[in-house]
C-alpha cells in the first residue's frame, strides 16, 4: 500500500515567504501599487510577458493576479495565471486559484477525478516561485522610460 502525503508544512510556509518577498520586489507596495508590467526575452529567441495586478485590497490581504504570456509555444501553454493572496501582516502569500480553476486544497487523495497531484497546492506555489526567480533573474520593465 502506498505512504499517505504527508505536507511538509514548515518548507510551504518557507515558499509562501519568499514568494512574498519575490512579489514585493515587483509590486513594493500592495496597498497602493496597482500594475507592473515586464518580459522577458531569452538566447534562444522565446519570450513571456508578465503582468502583476492589484485586483483586490483588503486591511491585512490583497489579491494579486500574476498572468504569463509565453510566446512561440502552443495556445494552450501560452497563459498562464495565477490568483495570489497575500497576507500582508504575516508577510506570507499562496497560490488560491491556477488557470481559472477554484481553490485548491492541502492534500488530494490520489487518484482522484481531477487528476490532481496529492501535493498539487505545493507544486503551484513552488511553479510560481519559479517564474518569480527567472523574472528577477532575466525580466525587463515593459514600461517606457520618460526623460
Amino acid at each position: 500500500m502506498k505512504a499517505t502525503y504527508v505536507p511538509d508544512l514548515k518548507a510551504e510556509a518557507a515558499q509562501c515567504e519568499g514568494n512574498f518577498a519575490r512579489l514585493q520586489r515587483f509590486l513594493p507596495d500592495f496597498k497602493t501599487g496597482d500594475e507592473a508590467a515586464f518580459f522577458i526575452e531569452t538566447p534562444q529567441h522565446s519570450s513571456a510577458d508578465f503582468t502583476l495586478s492589484v485586483v483586490e485590497r483588503f486591511r491585512y490581504t490583497a489579491s494579486v493576479e500574476v498572468a504569463v504570456h509565453q510566446h512561440q509555444v502552443p495556445d494552450y501553454f501560452a497563459r498562464q495565471t495565477f490568483m495570489v493572496r497575500v497576507y500582508l501582516d504575516a508577510r506570507t502569500s499562496e497560490v488560491v486559484t491556477f488557470a481559472r480553476r477554484g481553490s485548491f486544497r492541502g492534500v488530494y487523495p490520489y487518484p482522484n477525478p481531477e487528476m490532481f497531484q496529492a501535493n498539487e497546492k505545493e507544486q503551484l506555489n513552488r511553479w510560481l516561485a519559479e517564474w518569480l526567480q527567472l523574472l528577477l533573474a532575466h525580466g525587463r520593465s515593459a514600461e517606457k522610460l520618460v526623460f
